[in-house]
């Protein structure tokens, strides 16, 4: 009964069409203690074309509840409690956040045509389109796709300035030749998809796969692929935030790998600040606005 079942879901899921799913993209993450930087990062989102997000609170202690109650009470947000404390960097990454994101895979089939797995320091930032869901629509005989980080430093900034955005204090990146570029973030179809490998990299239904922007299905287990592609779609990872951010971070992560030294944060930033980028410039008045920072 349970396969006939499967089956029947499996046909159905098959032939959905676009206009058959409640939403055309929502994201999925896992926070802690992110509520300074979650209504940036959500209005970011709504602005470039997100119409869900189903959001995993891992043990905040912040304030997080208020920030995302409107959003909540709008329907935009899903807020699920996730209260798995990590016991190691390796049971983070293939436990708490895999599991994560296959409850979300789980929650968002057959509601959502595409699913980001993504951070809250990430933010889709479409290239060729200002609508992220116009460039998925190049994508939809795959199983999902991979796009490519670019990793920000922290510009030269302690602490961002009261009232100004992340997105416009932070103008500064790697080359784009640094070896973690080769990493992607997945925005999959959730019907296609059968599990959770890594945070990076999901795994599919028979017959369904995952390409890089280039639409190669070169991409690894840890979802690497063999180049760097930025005409599309690029995952701006702001990944140090400002200085006193990383600092943070660093001690938090000193948890589960004592060898960081949170002092040292500079260290960790070396080669972060090579590159003027100009690929979120034209969102900062919008977003500016809807922030209510005009």
């Amino acid at each position: 009964m349970k396969t006939f079942l499967a089956l029947l879901l499996s046909i159905h899921f098959w032939t959905l069409n676009a206009e058959d799913y409640q939403y055309k993209l929502a994201i999925g993450a896992i926070f802690r203690d992110e509520a300074p930087f979650l209504k940036e990062w959500i209005e970011f989102h709504k602005l470039v074309g997100v119409q869900h997000f189903y959001l995993f609170n891992n043990c905040s202690t912040d304030n997080y509840a208020s920030v995302l109650q409107p959003y909540i009470n709008q329907g935009e947000v899903e807020l699920i409690q996730w209260p798995y404390l990590a016991v190691s960097w390796e049971n983070w990454l293939y436990k708490v956040q895999t599991d994560a994101y296959e409850d979300c895979i789980l929650r968002s089939q057959g509601k959502v045509k595409w699913l980001a797995l993504i951070d809250i320091d990430e933010f889709l930032t479409p290239i060729s389109s200002d609508n992220v869901p116009d460039i998925l629509e190049d994508y939809e005989e795959f199983g999902g796709v991979g796009f490519n980080w670019k990793l920000f430093g922290h510009s030269g900034l302690l602490d961002l300035e009261p009232n100004k955005l992340m997105i416009e204090s932070l103008v500064r990146t790697a080359p784009l030749d640094r070896p973690t570029h080769l990493g992607t973030k997945s925005i999959v179809c959730p019907q296609h998809v059968s599990g959770c490998h890594h945070p990076h990299y999901v795994t599919y239904k028979e017959g369904f796969y995952q390409v890089n922007s280039n639409k190669e299905p070169i991409i690894d287990s840890h979802g690497a692929t063999n180049g760097v592609y930025y005409d599309r779609l690029v995952i701006n990872h702001y990944w140090s935030r400002a200085g006193n951010d990383l600092y943070s971070k660093l001690k938090r992560w000193q948890l589960f790998v004592p060898n960081i030294n949170p002092e040292n944060w500079p260290e960790y930033l070396v080669n972060m600040n090579v590159l003027r980028d100009h690929t979120m410039e034209r969102f900062v008045v919008p977003l500016r606005k809807v922030m209510g920072l005009e």
